[in-house]
């Protein structure tokens, strides 16, 4: 077997997963969240993972943004910006919290470094953002 293939799952349990909340230069809030689906433990470092998460984004956006719901793009990725690189203000940044079954706590954080505003919108006639992330861990803890 190669050996990039030999490693196990430690199963967990979702202590707290809170939304947050990040204010746009032109009005909009962005809710996202960091969800966790499977960890696994290094086998040279037990304390250390690797992680697989997911990301849960939504939109509120003043009336003045929204438009006329526009179809998905053909290539499957939104390429099309109206800007890029919007301003944003962290108006509630929380962390992750998870306890794991070999004993450990780990706490992780999105770390949203880059929002571009698309120039289409989703079915209700908000815009669409492609929201650039990363994942923050703290060492976990007995």
């Amino acid at each position: 077997m190669n050996k990039n293939l030999d490693f196990d799952y430690v199963d967990f349990e979702t202590v707290g997963e809170p939304w947050n909340l990040y204010k746009l230069e032109n009005g909009s809030l962005i809710k996202f969240k960091l969800v966790l689906v499977k960890v696994m433990p290094n086998k040279n470092d037990p304390k250390n993972y690797s992680l697989n998460t997911a990301n849960v984004v939504g939109v509120e956006s003043p009336r003045e943004l929204r438009g006329d719901p526009t179809p998905p793009p053909t290539e499957g990725t939104y390429s099309d910006f109206e800007k890029k690189d919007l301003d944003f203000e962290a108006i509630k940044e929380s962390w992750n919290e998870y306890k794991l079954k070999d004993g450990n706590t780990l706490k992780i954080k999105p770390a949203i470094t880059v929002v571009n505003k698309t120039k289409s919108f989703d079915s209700h006639g908000e815009p669409i953002y492609v929201v650039h992330s990363q994942v923050l861990v703290k060492p976990p803890a007995k």
